[in-house]
């Protein structure tokens, strides 16, 4: 969950693409190396991910995938953008089922913010 403070900086000062969810799940591929991810808010240019392991979070600011533009040459081989971030492990999000990874649920500890307050 993201914390009301955590959503007021999402969504501050500019056009935020996406609603506020209940739970984030990681959207990284299952057996993925290093934290879990998952998409917070994007902003066209880039994207802003929450990041978590070993009980501690962040948001963290990450350009997007090279392969999530897509020329007019590539629709007929490759219509689907990537919808991870530059440098994610594993494959992109195209060559994959869309399932979250069901590991990656924070827990209910690190659910509650850096600062300890519920989100809703």
């Amino acid at each position: 969950m993201l914390t009301d403070a955590e959503w007021a900086r999402l969504t501050a000062g500019r056009i935020a693409a996406n609603a506020r969810k209940a739970t984030y799940s990681c959207e990284l591929e299952p057996g993925h190396p290093g934290p879990h991810m998952s998409l917070a808010q994007s902003y066209g240019e880039h994207d802003t991910w929450i990041r978590w392991a070993d009980g501690a979070r962040e948001l963290v600011d990450l350009a997007l995938c090279p392969s999530s533009v897509i020329l007019a040459d590539d629709l007929a081989d490759d219509p689907e953008p990537c919808l991870l971030f530059d440098g994610h492990p594993g494959n992109h999000s195209y060559d994959r089922g869309a399932a979250p990874d069901d590991g990656g649920s924070p827990s209910p500890e690190i659910q509650r913010g850096m600062d300890g307050v519920p989100g809703e």
